[in-house]
C-alpha cells in the first residue's frame, strides 16, 4: 500500500538508465548505469522504492501507441518510483544523483476543486447551460443528431454516488479492483462531488431528473485514492487511458498546490501528472484538465519551472461567469488556459441543496453546483458532442490539441479587458460544423488590416489582424515568400507593432487547420520609403491616402497622371495607383521589386506573449 503521509514523493529516473525494481527492493540499472550511490542513499536513510505503474505489459502498451500515434519518444514511466519514509531533505539527495530526472513532491489530500464558500441558491436556470448562449447549446447539437454515442468518457477524482438514479441503468462503470478510501477523504470530500461531475456529463435523459451533455456517452470513473493503492493520480491517467480508445476524453477533477506560491492550480503543476498527460494525449486520447480554484496567475515568474515543460496537450479549464463570461475570482488563469465553463449556478445530481426526494442520496440535485469543478464537465461534455459527430461521420477521431481548436476557436469570447485569461465558452453546434471540415478543404484567411499601403515615412509600425475559419489551429505570417517562425494559436489572431524598414513588402497569411491544411490570404503590399510620382499630391502624414488600419481604402490623392519613379526606387509601377499597390517588375526599368528594401521586418511582440503558446 501506498504511503500514507501528507505528502507523496515521487522519483522518476532518466530514461537511459531503464532502474527498474527487483525482489526485496532492490533496483537495478537495464541502462548499464551504476547505482551504487542510490542503494547507498536509500540503506543510510532507511527508504525504500516501489514501482508506481506495476502492470508493466499495460505500460508497455500505451508506450507503443503512443509512439505510433506522435512520433515522439516516450518517457520511461517504468522507470517512476514512490519514495518511502523520505523527507524534505531526503528529495533533495536524491535529486542531486545523476540517475535522477526529477522528484515531485505532491500533497496528499488536496480537495477537488469544488463549490466556492458561500454558495449562493440560484434556481431559475436549472440546467442554463444547455441551450444556447449563455449557455453551450447542447441542445443545439442534439438537434443536429449528436448526443455523444460512441464517445467514452471519464472522470478521474476521488469518489462518486454510483447508485444514483441518474446512471442505475449501466451509463457509469467504476475502474476494476480499485475503490474509493472514504475513510481517508472524510475531511476532504465526499461521493457527491463526483455525482456532480457525472450528472453534467452523461445523466440520463430518461423522462426524470436531470440530462447530461452528452446523455448518450458512456463514463468510466477512476478514483484517485483508494484502500488498495493509496494516492495515485498519474496512475490513474495511465489505467484511464489504457482503457481508452482512440478519441474518447477524460476529464481530470483535481487541482494541486503550487509548491513555490501555496496557490491551488491545475494537478499538472506535479509533474507525474503533466507526463502521464502527455503520454495519453500523444495516444490520441483527448484530456481536459480543471485549472484550480488558486486564482492563480499561471504566467507568474515563479511558475517558469511550469511552462517550460512545454504543452502537456491537456485542454486547460478556467471558471466562467454565466452570462458575462468574465472570469470568476477564484478561477485560475493565463496563456495556458484554452477555455472556460459555467464556474456558478449548474444545476447537477449530488449534495440535495434543491431536492432530496424521498429523503434518498441516490435522488439528490443542486442548483449550486460551482467552481472550476462544474466548468471542467461543462467542456468535457461539448468535447464528447464533437467526437461524436466526427465519428458519426466516419472522420477520424480528433486529437487533444484538435479538439482545443475547434473548441477554442468557435467559443463565445471572453470579454475585452477582463482581467485574467479564462479563454472562450464553447459552443457545441459551432464546434461540430469546424469539426466536420473535410480535412482536405484549407482554411479561409483574410489579412482584415490594414489593406495594402504606401508610405513616405522611414518606417511602418503596424498591427497585422487576420481573420481565418473556425478549424484554424494556427497563423503565421509570410514576408515576401519567407515564412515566420512568430505564430499566433489563439483567436483572434494578431500580430501587435510588426515594425517595417524602407523597402516593399508583400505580406500573406498563412492559417494551418486542424488537418494540417494550408491556406493563403491574398497578400498585402506595404510600401515603404515611397517616392510619390511627380505631380502627385499627398496627406499630411507623408502617405498616399491608404493609411494602415483603412482595409485598402482609395486616398484623396490623383496619383494616376505621373510619371515613373526613377530607375531603382521603391516606388509604385508605372501609373501606380493609390488603391492598389503591388510588387512590379524588377530590373532598371522602374517600378517596385519585392524583396528591394534595406532589411528584413522587426517583430516588436509588445502584448503578444499573452497570446503565444508553446507547440512542443
Amino acid at each position: 500500500m501506498a504511503a500514507r503521509g501528507p505528502h507523496r514523493i515521487v522519483v522518476k529516473f532518466v530514461d537511459a538508465a531503464a532502474v527498474r525494481g527487483e525482489a526485496r527492493g532492490t533496483t537495478r540499472s537495464g541502462g548499464g548505469h551504476d547505482l551504487t550511490s542510490l542503494h547507498a542513499l536509500l540503506r543510510t536513510h532507511g527508504l525504500s522504492l516501489t514501482p508506481i505503474f506495476p502492470d508493466a505489459a499495460r505500460v508497455k502498451r500505451l508506450t507503443a501507441r503512443a509512439l505510433h500515434r506522435s512520433g515522439r519518444a516516450q518517457p520511461d514511466l517504468l522507470g517512476m518510483f514512490e519514495v518511502h519514509g523520505a523527507s524534505l531533505e531526503h528529495a533533495r539527495a536524491l535529486q542531486a544523483l545523476g540517475v535522477v530526472e526529477f522528484v515531485s513532491i505532491s500533497r496528499i489530500g488536496t480537495p477537488p476543486p469544488v463549490d466556492i464558500a458561500p454558495p449562493t441558491p440560484d434556481l431559475q436556470a436549472l440546467q442554463g447551460y444547455l441551450g444556447p448562449d449563455p449557455g453551450v447549446d447542447a441542445i443545439g447539437a442534439w438537434a443536429m443528431g449528436y448526443r455523444g454515442e460512441n464517445v467514452g468518457l471519464a472522470d478521474i477524482e476521488y469518489a462518486w454516488i454510483l447508485e444514483h438514479e441518474e446512471w442505475n441503468e449501466g451509463a457509469l462503470t467504476p475502474e476494476p479492483n480499485q475503490t474509493p478510501d472514504l475513510e481517508a477523504l472524510v475531511d476532504i470530500t465526499d461521493g457527491n462531488h463526483g455525482t456532480g461531475v457525472a450528472g453534467v456529463l452523461i445523466a440520463g435523459d430518461n423522462g426524470y431528473g436531470t440530462t447530461g451533455i452528452a446523455p448518450s456517452s458512456t463514463l468510466g470513473v477512476y478514483p484517485e485514492l483508494t484502500i488498495e493503492s493509496g494516492p495515485r493520480r498519474p496512475e490513474a491517467i495511465i489505467s484511464a487511458a489504457s482503457d481508452a480508445a482512440v478519441g474518447d476524453v477524460i476529464l481530470l477533477e483535481m487541482q494541486t498546490g503550487d509548491p513555490i506560491t501555496g496557490l491551488l492550480g491545475p494537478a499538472e503543476l506535479n509533474e507525474p501528472v503533466w507526463v502521464a498527460s502527455r503520454m495519453a494525449t500523444d495516444a490520441g486520447v483527448v484530456i481536459v484538465a480543471t485549472a484550480g480554484n488558486g486564482a492563480l496567475d499561471l504566467d507568474r515568474d515563479e511558475l517558469a519551472y511550469y511552462r517550460e515543460r512545454g504543452d502537456s496537450g491537456a485542454i486547460m479549464v478556467g471558471a466562467g461567469q454565466p452570462g458575462s463570461r468574465e472570469r470568476l475570482s477564484f478561477s485560475t488563469y493565463g496563456a495556458r488556459l484554452d477555455v472556460q465553463g459555467w464556474g456558478e449556478q449548474v444545476f447537477t445530481t449530488g449534495y440535495g441543496q434543491y431536492a432530496m426526494y424521498g429523503d434518498d442520496p441516490n435522488q439528490s440535485y443542486t442548483a449550486v453546483f460551482n467552481g472550476t469543478s462544474s466548468a471542467g464537465p461543462v467542456v468535457a461534455g461539448v468535447a464528447a458532442l464533437v467526437q461524436g459527430a466526427v465519428k458519426d461521420n466516419g472522420g477520424e477521431p480528433l486529437n487533444s490539441a484538435q479538439m482545443r481548436t475547434v473548441l477554442r476557436g468557435t467559443g463565445l469570447p471572453q470579454p475585452v479587458g477582463d482581467t485574467g485569461l479564462v479563454g472562450p465558452l464553447p459552443q457545441a453546434p459551432a464546434a461540430i460544423a469546424a469539426a466536420l471540415v473535410p480535412p482536405t478543404a484549407p482554411p479561409s484567411v483574410t489579412i482584415s488590416n490594414p489593406g495594402s499601403t504606401q508610405t513616405e515615412e522611414s518606417s511602418l509600425a503596424t498591427t497585422i489582424d487576420v481573420e481565418a475559419s473556425s478549424d484554424t489551429a494556427f497563423v503565421q505570417l509570410s514576408i515576401n515568400g519567407e515564412l515566420q517562425a512568430v505564430i499566433d494559436e489563439v483567436p483572434p489572431f494578431s500580430f501587435v507593432e510588426v515594425v517595417f524598414p524602407v523597402g516593399t513588402w508583400e505580406v500573406v497569411a498563412v492559417a494551418t487547420n486542424i488537418w494540417d491544411v494550408e491556406g493563403n490570404s491574398d497578400a498585402v503590399v506595404l510600401e515603404v520609403g515611397w517616392t510619390p510620382p511627380v505631380g502627385t499630391t499627398t496627406g499630411a502624414d507623408g502617405s498616399s491616402g491608404l493609411g494602415v488600419g483603412t482595409g485598402g481604402g482609395t486616398g484623396d490623392a490623383d496619383t494616376t497622371s505621373g510619371p515613373q519613379p526613377e530607375p531603382g526606387s521603391t516606388g509604385a509601377a508605372s501609373g501606380g495607383s493609390s488603391d492598389g499597390a503591388s510588387a512590379g517588375a524588377s530590373g532598371s526599368g522602374g517600378g517596385c521589386r519585392v524583396g528591394g528594401g534595406t532589411g528584413a521586418p522587426l517583430f516588436v511582440l509588445v502584448g503578444f506573449w499573452a497570446w503565444r503558446r508553446r507547440r512542443s
